[in-house]
């Protein structure tokens, strides 16, 4: 079987996805974490309680920003 040559991607999927995710994904995200961890419990996570974020240093630094005015390094190599 021949792999294929071409891929046709429609112009609207050009863009990055939302910062923290989109909803659809962070749903689901919300609905295993509560299927897993959160079963039988009163409080359930929706989809906003989720972030989802590209790697490590931008989570850290997303919880970083929500804390408020804090200064944050890293070293290299990570």
């Amino acid at each position: 079987m021949d792999k294929p040559t071409h891929i046709d991607v429609p112009v609207s999927s050009y863009e990055y996805a939302p910062v923290a995710g989109i909803k659809p994904l962070r749903s689901a995200i919300a609905n295993l974490y509560n299927t897993l961890y959160r079963k039988g419990k009163q409080s359930q996570y929706t989809w906003e309680n989720v972030c989802v974020v590209p790697g490590g240093r931008a989570g850290l630094t997303r919880v970083a920003a929500a804390i408020g005015n804090v200064n944050v390094g890293y070293f290299l190599p990570e």
